[in-house]
């Protein structure tokens, strides 16, 4: 699975600007080709469970700590 075309290379969201989601999976994410805030919100829980490392129960976690961005104001548009 490749993400590059969600990617902005211009866009500074980053993916350490999540909190609660640790290095570690911030880590397994950019491996994994996803890069950006904006390209995490484009993936869904399925989506990311299949990136080599994250998992199902990884894919809550990260969905659950974006969603906490997401509430407290943050936008990716």
């Amino acid at each position: 699975m490749t993400t590059d075309n969600l990617n902005d290379p211009g866009n500074p969201d980053d993916l350490a600007e999540v909190p609660g989601m640790s290095q570690a999976m911030v880590d397994v994410l950019r491996e994994g080709g996803v890069t950006s805030l904006t390209a995490l919100n484009a993936l869904d829980r399925e989506q990311l469970a299949r990136l080599k490392g994250v998992g199902k129960a990884g894919a809550e976690q990260v969905r659950r700590a974006l969603g906490r961005l997401m509430d407290a104001g943050y936008s990716t548009r």
